[in-house]
């Protein structure tokens, strides 16, 4: 998967300035201790940093793509309102500075719950079929001997095995919409909207530890879910397949989608309670008179840093993903 040079650039460029808030922060809990609010400034800065990072990857860029293909493809007018939420949202994204400030958690909270109610209206998944089937797939078609040749040139597959891997690639955009159904029970308000209280530090580490504890059972359902949708392409494809560099290839294939999500998801499930927490404190660093941190987070410190820091790596590993 690829993102565009600007998104990449000013994902690289929020990840190196939270890098720097990190390791001040962590300068001061090992030299100055007692600058406590100063310790948890610098962290709740580079998790803000970190969060619009992974906003620029994971919002930006795939919903400003199907926003503005929408254009190319003369989508129906039903369509209309779920096209231009898309391109304002993506497009939102790509400039933090004049339209999120200080705003993350608010903006994310909006805009995924909106997006969240097309997802569970359908309204989402059948816009999405629309373009693969009408535009995206077409498009390939007509690119099929120059892509199958970049297959042939960078997974050293056989001009056959490139071929079906083609294949594959339309046969997975067609059968996608049917994989992106909600849960039946899903309700369209996020983690994003829960408020949390202070003093928050010792909660979001409990709760990141427990997710911890079950991301393996999740990778597991996940993987379940990912085996059936890559199944469903392989079986049809691979007696046609040359050599074992196809199989090589598809296990590859489905293996970093699957790593992509649990990337997501760890960003996600630590970034946005931790945000909320930390975000409680903003006014209290710049503040006299904005109300005192609680002394049980003063004392959190080093747990406020470590998870910053977990927060931080898996933003930079889901960065990573998207150019491999």
């Amino acid at each position: 998967m690829v993102i565009e040079m600007k998104i990449k650039d000013l994902a690289i460029g929020f990840l190196e300035r939270a890098h720097e808030d990190i390791m001040a922060a962590e300068y001061l809990i090992n030299n100055k201790p007692e600058l406590a609010r100063v310790i948890i400034w610098h962290v709740q800065q580079a998790v803000e940093k970190v969060m619009k990072a992974s906003l620029l990857v994971i919002m930006a860029e795939p919903l400003r793509f199907y926003g503005e293909i929408g254009d190319k493809c003369n989508v129906p007018d039903v369509f209309r309102r779920l096209k231009s939420d898309l391109k304002k949202i993506g497009n939102k994204y790509m400039r933090p500075k004049e339209e999120l400030g200080h705003k993350v958690h608010g903006h994310l909270t909006k805009d995924a719950n909106k997006m969240c109610g097309y997802w569970v209206r359908g309204e989402l998944q059948r816009y999405i079929k629309y373009i693969h089937d009408n535009c995206l797939i077409p498009s390939l078609k007509r690119r099929r001997e120059e892509l199958i040749e970049v297959m042939r040139r960078d997974f050293g597959l056989t001009y056959n095995d490139a071929k079906q891997a083609f294949e594959m690639l339309l046969n997975f955009l067609r059968i996608l919409p049917e994989h992106l159904t909600p849960p039946a029970n899903l309700e369209t308000k996020i983690a994003a909207q829960v408020s949390i209280k202070s003093p928050c530090i010792a909660l979001i580490n409990r709760t990141y530890e427990d997710w911890v504890k079950n991301k393996e059972k999740l990778q597991g359902e996940i993987y379940s879910k990912e085996l059936f949708l890559q199944n469903a392409i392989f079986e049809t494809l691979k007696r046609g397949a040359e050599s074992d560099k196809f199989s090589e290839f598809v296990t590859d294939f489905f293996k970093k989608i699957m790593s992509t999500i649990m990337l997501m998801a760890d960003v996600f499930v630590l970034g946005l309670p931790l945000h909320a927490c930390l975000h409680n404190y903003v006014e209290s660093s710049r503040f006299p008179d904005a109300g005192e941190i609680p002394k049980e987070d003063l004392d959190s410190t080093s747990t406020a840093l470590t998870l910053t820091r977990n927060l931080y790596e898996s933003a930079k590993l889901l960065l990573e993903s998207y150019d491999q």
